[in-house]
């Protein structure tokens, strides 16, 4: 039974291999005892700015570039740990409104949680439905600039997750709630996605993804200086395709694209990221 699950999971993971831009939980965890690790490097580059909801052209592009480690480890085949960091370096001009620090660099926040399966497909139920919670430790980074790499707020988040894979498709969607201190709104995030694998080594994926901050400030607006950046209201969408190919079975690469868009006092950025992953 345990063999013919990992099989299932394989086709599985391949085909909802979509990385996760804004935080969101997959519906599906390893097998039990199983490890999953994906090591990433992401490229975001905005040349304009929704201050509110007005966009404005920024003085110079502005870019941070992240090495994450991600690492998802099956306590059993319902229940999964998962551990996310970084290091991330932002670039920028000096702008006493802006980024009175010019660009920036440092640990990411650190995230540690937990996902539970309250429905298996591999276990004959209609869809995958999954919960997650997480801790979000700040990453000690200089706040208060545009070109912070966060928000600077440590907390906790809560998730509900929902997948279908039929043969080679999958969706999935997912839905959650993020509460930070340091006077950092809280955020309702999401997303769905969609996928479909080709001769169990290449699958093609396309999703969009949401953060909507239920508070805040605006850039610019009554009250706003730049060390008040983390009580910002931050909103934005982000639509996503990109690919994945497994080069062993326990070796892959993917490669994805995206566009933020329908934003609120946000970098309107377009985001690259390539990944390897190992699994075992």
């Amino acid at each position: 039974m345990r063999s013919i699950k990992a099989l299932l999971f394989a086709g599985a993971a391949c085909a909802v291999s979509t990385p996760a831009l804004a935080d969101e939980i997959s519906p599906w965890t390893p097998v039990g005892g199983g490890v999953e690790a994906e090591i990433a490097w992401t490229r975001q580059s905005a040349d304009s700015l929704n201050a509110g909801e007005a966009v404005a052209p920024l003085p110079r592009d502005l870019n941070q570039t992240t090495v994450s480690l991600d690492i998802t480890y099956g306590v059993t085949d319902k229940l999964a740990i998962d551990i996310h960091g970084g290091y991330a370096k932002s670039e920028f001009l000096v702008d006493p409104g802006l980024a009175p620090d010019g660009g920036l660099e440092d640990i990411t926040d650190i995230t540690i949680g937990a996902r539970y399966k309250l429905l298996d497909e591999v276990d004959g139920a209609p869809l995958t439905a999954t919960v997650g919670i997480a801790a979000i430790i700040d990453g000690g980074y200089r706040t208060g600039s545009l070109p912070a790499i966060g928000d600077g707020g440590t907390g906790g988040q809560a998730a509900f997750a929902l997948g279908k894979a039929i043969g080679p498709f999958a969706i999935s969607a997912n839905v959650g709630y993020r509460t930070r201190d340091n006077n950092v709104p809280d955020e309702v995030f999401g997303g769905a996605r969609a996928s479909v694998a080709f001769a169990d080594r290449f699958s093609v994926y396309g999703g969009l993804s949401f953060v909507n901050s239920t508070s805040g400030i605006d850039i610019g607006g009554p009250g706003f200086t730049p060390a008040r950046f983390p009580e910002v209201e931050e909103d934005y969408k982000l639509w996503l395709v990109g690919g994945a190919f497994a080069v062993t079975n326990r070796f892959s690469i993917n490669a994805t694209y995206g566009e933020k868009f329908d934003g609120r006092n946000t970098a309107r950025s377009e985001v690259i990221r390539v990944g390897l992953g190992y699994a075992y």
